[in-house]
């Protein structure tokens, strides 16, 4: 940008800031091409009320280019803000009320849209784990928060600009029942009075909205069992397990459309109470079948990804590596693009949903500046999204500490959990594959009952100790991989880091794919930077060998062959290649005949 151009930005800018204060508004300078006020402001500290003109225009003037923000609350003028976080859901909260789109601005932003009101009471900002958010992507700015506003500049570079001609902002005088009445359309007014702040680990209260909500709403198919084991979770420390049966049975008949089979509920409520409170299998347990006609009218049975292609929601997923390779930051990258949807390494598609990380390998020191690294790199927020849980010796192999982690989940509701890493959050002998069994098992359990998925950092044994396969070289027992849905290996290579998906349940593995870690001044970057050949990956070569080891005992059919390459977790496609490279090579012959049977030419 030339000096000519950036004197005409800082008139543009000082015009708006100036308009702002005309309003009644407080603005307020934010780093440029950020959301976050420059080191040692203190925002808070202002009030439009006692502030004037020269104190609010003194800081734009002074400091150059910069970006602008709007006090939100009683401090600034009773400004409250509707923060879309995707313009889908603003046009059709629009679209369902016509008149504000001409009545108040609107605030198009790189990825979302804001619509400003004017309230004279306070209102209460509800962001992160909010219903508001959860479920339509939509947070309150109100007491104690300010918003980026026009002429401000993205991190992506995408401008802030006012979408309607609007100059007046709409006053409401009751905020949350202005809300309700424009969501009503929508079927979405109960979520203004559900969803609180989260709290901290080991706490047992409900939020009493949420409860008002479960017994007053009505639940259709998808969202029944999800309730229906909350509902269990919240009476399992409250009321004895006949009376929760009851009232369970009860709110089934008179709240889910249709409602759910008996048994399910019974299972449902049961499984709930046997998990943490002693009771062995045989006092709870009943086992259930499902016919293959009542399987395939199963609609809601469907593959669903929390990152498309490599995470499946409510999967159990491993990411292992050696020491220093990488995952911590392969890790607190995909937190960052879970909790704002953006494509995890700028490649796979994520479905976007609060993410608990719980760390005890790093000190909040460490986090803190590779999550800041991150975000600022790759212009995602320093979200309330991502909660962080770290050096507070979670072991799931204590009922009370596992009791403690779901209270906190279930409060925050995440699509994703991480543990980092797996040797740190148990007390069993990893070597043992019936006391990882149990670890597993209480992994499965906490996936199922949340519906998160649950990414695990792991460690690999040295090669001296196993083969060089990376299925084999996971550090523990064979339990360990045995259970899980996906296993993700991560290896240094001169680009960067490579990604090699090992195991798949949920649908084909991927091929093996090189990450670049990027550490500037300016921030830090992962980025996708493409398939890698079997040639580079080492596979092309481990093929042939197989099929020479195999060929050298005596004539193979082809299916033998491709079967000893699965075992070793090769694909058809490249064990075809490597006959195909063997025969033209003239190392190998076939007889032409079908099945084709191989021997080597001698």
């Amino acid at each position: 940008m030339d000096k000519a151009e950036s004197r005409t930005m800082d008139k543009r800018q000082i015009e708006f800031v100036e308009r702002y204060f005309d309003q009644g508004l407080l603005p307020i300078p934010l780093a440029y091409q950020s959301k976050e006020p420059p080191k040692g402001t203190k925002w808070r500290e202002v009030t439009r009320e006692k502030a004037t003109r020269e104190q609010v225009l003194s800081p734009f003037r002074n400091n150059g280019r910069s970006n602008v923000g709007l006090v939100c609350g009683e401090a600034g003028g009773g400004l409250v803000v509707l923060d879309f976080d995707n313009r889908l859901n603003a046009q059709n909260f629009l679209d369902a009320n016509p008149e504000l789109a001409q009545s108040t601005p609107v605030v198009s932003t790189a990825q979302g849209v804001h619509v400003y009101l004017r309230c004279s009471a306070p209102v209460r900002t509800r962001q992160g784990n909010s219903a508001l958010r959860k479920e339509f992507g939509l947070d309150i700015k109100g007491e104690g928060s300010y918003v980026v506003a026009p002429p401000s500049i993205h991190p992506s570079g995408t401008e802030y600009r006012f979408g309607n001609g609007a100059t007046e902002i709409l006053t409401v005088p009751d905020f949350d029942g202005w809300l309700r009445e424009r969501l009503e359309p929508l079927g979405l007014a109960h979520l203004v009075d559900e969803g609180a702040p989260s709290r901290p680990m080991g706490a047992q209260n409900r939020d009493g909205h949420w409860v008002a909500r479960v017994l007053t709403g009505e639940f259709s198919e998808g969202e029944r069992n999800a309730t229906l084991t909350r509902l269990a979770g919240y009476l399992r420390n409250k009321v004895p397990e006949d009376v929760a049966l009851s009232i369970c049975h009860e709110w089934n008949r008179q709240h889910c459309c249709p409602p759910l089979g008996g048994n399910e509920v019974e299972t449902c409520l049961l499984h709930k109470y046997a998990a943490y409170e002693g009771k062995g299998p045989s006092e709870t347990r009943r086992y259930e079948a499902i016919t293959l006609d009542e399987l395939a009218a199963r609609e809601d049975l469907a593959v669903r990804w929390c990152v498309e292609g490599l995470i499946p929601q409510g999967g159990r997923v491993v990411l292992v590596g050696d020491p220093g390779v990488g995952k911590t930051w392969l890790l607190a990258s995909l937190a960052l693009c879970v909790a704002s949807g953006e494509p995890w390494l700028g490649h796979f598609g994520t479905v976007r949903a609060p993410v608990v990380v719980v760390d005890e390998e790093n000190h909040l020191a460490v986090l803190k500046e590779r999550y800041a690294m991150l975000a600022k790199g790759h212009g995602l927020p320093m979200s309330s999204d991502v909660q962080l849980v770290t050096g507070q010796g979670l072991d799931l192999c204590k009922p009370e500490n596992v009791d403690a982690l779901l209270d906190l989940l279930w409060e925050i509701g995440p699509g994703l959990l991480i543990l980092d890493s797996y040797l740190r959050v148990h007390s069993a002998n990893e070597n043992s594959a019936q006391e990882m069994a149990a670890v597993q098992r209480t992994i499965g359990e906490i996936a199922s009952q949340i519906g998160c998925a649950v990414v695990i950092a792991h460690h690999t044994r040295k090669f001296s100790e196993s083969s060089n396969r990376a299925d084999q070289r996971v550090r523990g027992s064979s339990d360990i991989v045995a259970f899980i849905d996906t296993l993700l290996s991560v290896s240094k290579v001169a680009s960067g880091m490579r990604v090699r998906h090992i195991k798949a349940r949920a649908g084909p593995e991927l091929p093996a794919f090189d990450v670049a870690l990027g550490v500037e001044d300016v921030g830090a970057t992962l980025t996708y930077q493409g398939e890698v050949p079997d040639e580079q990956d080492g596979k092309a070569e481990r093929a042939e060998v197989i099929v020479l080891d195999l060929l050298g005992e005596g004539p193979r059919q082809r299916q033998e062959l491709i079967e000893a390459g699965e075992r070793e977790k090769l694909s058809p496609a490249t064990l075809e290649n490597a006959l195909s490279r063997l025969k033209k090579t003239g190392r190998v012959e076939s007889n032409g005949s079908r099945p084709a049977t191989y021997s080597l030419i001698t």
